[in-house]
């Protein structure tokens, strides 16, 4: 950037008068504005580059410019200079030093500025870089914050405003620190150290606000304007009361300074002399000329410029000896709520800025700003009725606009939907866009602007899936539907044509299915049957086919096992198993009850099961015939198996061997007995045989107990069996032991 120099021109609007401070990359210089008597403070960065700025920092500058509040130099603007940024304030420092004396001073002094960040906050600004350096005093001796835009530009970020909070309150314990000695009370350390840390006590500046109005015991809906304070030159200044404001966002009024109580004043005395206090206040108040470069900015709302104090003024002054007390207060209220009605129409345009109004309501909205525009001239000229009415007309308006926004949300979230529907990617981005500039964090909108991006590639997926589907590709179809879906899976035409093949390839596939079992099922290939009409009834629950196959593929099986059962059933007759054949048989009927085969067959194979059990017990054990009962039973059973047609060679077996034991068993068997002569013997069934030394005897097969008794001697007894055809070893029957 080249050299500045005094009388030099700046950006069509200001001409050097000196500069006040700094070199290399801040320079500080005083200049005159338009060629008239205001005067304004030109800050420029030689080491940046206007376009290094973000959009947001620009933007946020732009709104800062529109913003007037008593206790905030006027942003006048963002400016070019060789390239490099500038940034323009109003000037409202003399060239007074502002000296604090005690912490109450400086308490009073500052309340205003905190109220200022508090209106800053409002309306989504922070000043970024709040310390002594940006503190200016007017002629009329308040403090006032410079620098709006400054920090921003510096570190090229926006300040938040917790570090507006933080840095307030490392200056106000600098300031204070160096007071006069009192002691700080307990609620501004306490205050000062919640401000200085990240603690949640203090959410915001109207709670640091609050809090000090407390410590210095005043009301916090007042403004403290700068307390009597003395300069360098040595004169003082007093404080002045301007009115009531609203606590959130701060007013334009200031707050009366708390006055010590005083007794021993009688009330006779008193209330003249606080008449004569009051139409004195009222005169300085709205009366009294003021200076024209020292004039502080006085309105509190965006948009509204600082009350004119020029010529006009003081003319108007100069011609009213003596103040009407009511006409005074009367036009204060006008202003006060042309203020307020300008505070609120800078919020509502803020917040239609905010929701892209120029994007959807461009006229109504520079309508707005003009009603805006035209209240600030108006203002100016003390015409504060007719301020009012332009002010509430732009209000009205942007607050109207402000109920429309949600209705244009909707519209262009709908129309965007509709153009994706159609096809159209521009006009749907161009919708969400308008969306998101209405909410930016609208998920809708976003989604949608994500959704038109990818249009083009989608419709590029369906264009190729619908000439799959033409001929007759279906799987290939299928794939595009697919990866078009993926894109945008709330694209409709791409869920209904990826429902439509699947649709298709699972009739085909269905089809195929039931083909192929059917194929299994007359090959005999049960398994691989059942596994293909399984599948087609996976593909269609409620398809009948798929059941009825798998009915059929069931009565394959159970005639299979049925005539496999047979067969087994058929083969132990055959050999003479009967005990197999009832197991057969009774297998078969347990998978069908009603079949006449296995219900007659399972008659046979028990009736011959039990004949050849019943004839093996005797077979195996002929001695059982010895009774008379079993061997009628013997013999009767012989008489049933000669009966049987058909026989086979086992049962032929079981009839001669049974009939070689019926023969046997009543055919006598000689058996020896030895005893000494001196024994009784007797033998069950049979009866007593006397005393022998030897004897024989014939006794049919069975089996046979002897008992030999002896006066004197323990009885004896011999069990024996009698066998046919094999006559037993000799039997010795003795009594021995004696008693």
């Amino acid at each position: 950037m080249q050299d500045l120099t005094p009388g030099q021109s700046i950006a069509q609007r200001f001409v050097l008068v000196r500069q006040l401070a700094g070199e290399g990359r801040l320079q500080i210089w005083l200049a005159s504005i338009d060629g008239g008597p205001s005067q304004a403070l030109l800050r420029f960065f030689p080491g940046l580059d206007l376009s290094d700025l973000s959009a947001e920092i620009k933007s946020e500058i732009a709104r800062a410019e529109r913003l007037v509040h008593p206790s905030i130099c006027r942003c006048l603007g963002l400016f070019e200079h060789d390239g490099a940024p500038l940034l323009a304030h109003e000037c409202t420092a003399d060239d007074t030093a502002w000296a604090a004396r005690g912490y109450q001073q400086t308490l009073t002094a500052l309340l205003p500025v905190a109220r200022g960040l508090a209106y800053l906050h409002d309306l989504r600004l922070a000043h970024g870089g709040v310390s002594e350096q940006f503190l200016r005093q007017t002629g009329s001796g308040e403090l006032v914050l410079d620098g709006l835009g400054v920090a921003w530009i510096e570190a090229r970020e926006l300040g938040p405003s917790r570090a507006d909070i933080s840095a307030f309150g490392d200056m106000l314990s600098r300031l204070t620190g160096a007071g006069d000695g009192t002691p700080l009370p307990s609620g501004l350390t306490g205050l000062l150290r919640a401000m200085r840390s990240d603690s949640a006590e203090v959410k915001d500046m109207h709670e640091v606000v609050r809090r000090l109005a407390r410590v210095l015991d005043v009301e916090d809906k007042e403004e403290v304007r700068a307390a009597p304070v003395r300069g360098a030159a040595g004169g003082s200044v007093v404080p002045v009361a301007r009115g009531k404001q609203s606590a959130s966002p701060p007013g334009p009024a200031t707050h009366r300074s708390a006055a010590p109580k005083r007794a021993g004043i009688p009330m006779t005395v008193a209330l003249p002399a606080l008449l004569i206090l009051l139409l004195g206040a009222v005169y300085v108040m709205f009366f009294m000329p003021r200076p024209v470069v020292q004039q502080p900015v006085v309105a509190e709302a965006s948009g509204v410029p600082a009350e004119s104090t020029g010529p006009a003024n003081s003319a108007s002054a100069e011609t009213s000896d003596v103040a009407a007390p009511f006409a005074a207060a009367a036009s204060a209220r006008l202003r006060q709520d042309a203020q307020a009605a300008a505070m609120g129409l800078l919020r509502s345009l803020v917040t239609l800025e905010e929701r892209g109004v120029e994007l959807w309501a461009p006229e109504d909205f520079a309508a707005a700003r003009l009603a805006g525009d035209e209240g600030d001239v108006l203002y100016r000229e003390q015409d504060f009725d007719a301020a009012l009415a332009r002010y509430k007309e732009g209000l009205q308006l942007s607050e109207r606009l402000i109920g429309q926004s949600g209705e244009v949300l909707q519209t262009s979230l709908a129309e965007g939907d509709a153009a994706i529907a159609a096809g159209d990617g521009a006009l749907a981005k161009q919708q969400f866009d308008l969306a998101l500039a209405i909410d930016g964090e609208n998920p809708q909108a976003i989604a949608g602007v994500a959704r038109a991006e990818r249009l083009g590639e989608v419709l590029e997926k369906m264009r190729l899936g619908n000439d799959s589907e033409r001929a007759g590709d279906y799987s290939a179809a299928r794939e595009y539907f697919q990866a078009a879906v993926a894109l945008d899976n709330n694209y409709a035409p791409a869920g209904a044509a990826l429902r439509r093949v699947q649709a298709r390839l699972g009739a085909r596939s269905f089809q195929d299915l039931m083909s192929r079992g059917f194929r299994a099922l007359d090959a005999g290939d049960i398994e691989a049957a059942r596994g293909r009409f399984s599948q087609a009834a996976k593909l269609r629950p409620d398809a009948a086919g798929p059941r009825d196959a798998l009915a059929q593929v069931d009565a394959r099986v159970r005639d299979a096992d049925i005539a496999t059962r047979r067969a087994a059933a058929v083969e132990a007759e055959r050999t003479e198993d009967w005990e197999g054949a009832v197991a057969a048989y009774r297998a078969v009927l347990q998978t069908d009850g009603t079949l006449v085969f296995a219900r007659e067959g399972l008659a046979r194979a028990e009736q011959r099961a039990s004949l050849a059990e019943r004839m093996r017990r005797y077979i195996e054990d002929p001695l059982r015939m010895f009774d008379n009962q079993a061997y009628n039973e013997a013999r009767g059973l012989l008489a049933q198996a000669r009966t049987v047609t058909d026989p086979g060679p086992a049962h032929a077996r079981q009839i001669d061997e049974l009939a070689a034991h019926v023969a046997a068993a009543r055919q006598p068997v000689v058996v020896e007995l030895r005893s000494d002569g001196l024994t009784k013997i007797s033998i069950y069934k049979i009866g007593e045989i006397g005393p022998f030394r030897q004897q024989s005897v014939g006794l049919i097969p069975g089996r046979y107990t002897a008992v030999g008794s002896r006066q004197g001697y323990r009885d004896v007894r011999r069990e024996f069996e009698v066998r046919a055809g094999k006559p037993p070893a000799p039997v010795t029957i003795i009594c021995e032991d004696p008693v």
